[in-house]
């Protein structure tokens, strides 16, 4: 039984990377000005590529927006239209799968908040998690480099943060551009 749980979580964590590959998609598709940044990271073309059209611009509220046109926080970018669409569409997702998700824009940090719906047993998860977004670095390194294109701050970390029902912390990992 031990060994299934650890499946499903090592399936979790690898549907977050794929979570942090849309948010990339959704970070490279625009600036809050309509326009589109110069250059791209690899992430952002391999997202970018398949799709017939890039996402919408949003408009950023009054003052959310930095002299460079981007946005002027990760705060303004998180609570987005676009991004706050993304993340209603993983909810549906991951309701399935019993965990909730929520993105939260602190100082430098995007938090990929992912909460379990239920409480459960953490023995050895955190350790299954950790594994899983070790093997997935380089997708959350990437979504970091994107957010300098959309947001006016100098060194972005990404964190993927794990709650279980009752709030507490399973696993927290930082994650920064390359």
């Amino acid at each position: 039984m031990t060994m299934k749980k650890n499946r499903k979580n090592a399936w979790l964590s690898l549907i977050a990377a794929a979570c942090a590959l849309l948010m990339t998609a959704c970070t490279s598709g625009g600036r809050p000005d309509g326009s589109t940044p110069a250059t791209t990271t690899q992430a952002d073309t391999s997202i970018t590529q398949g799709q017939e059209t890039e996402p919408e611009a949003t408009e950023p509220e009054e003052g959310s927006v930095a002299p460079s046109g981007k946005y002027a926080s990760i705060a303004d970018y998180v609570s987005s239209d676009q991004v706050q669409e993304q993340v209603a569409s993983l909810n549906e997702t991951f309701n399935s799968l019993g965990m909730e998700v929520a993105m939260i824009g602190q100082d430098n940090q995007m938090i990929y908040q992912y909460t379990y719906t239920t409480q459960i047993a953490t023995d050895g998860l955190a350790e299954s998690l950790e594994a899983g977004l070790d093997q997935q670095a380089s997708v959350f390194e990437s979504t970091a480099s994107a957010l300098k294109l959309a947001v006016d701050v100098e060194d972005p970390v990404v964190v993927v943060l794990y709650r279980n029902a009752d709030g507490s912390e399973i696993l927290r990992k930082e994650f920064t551009a390359q």
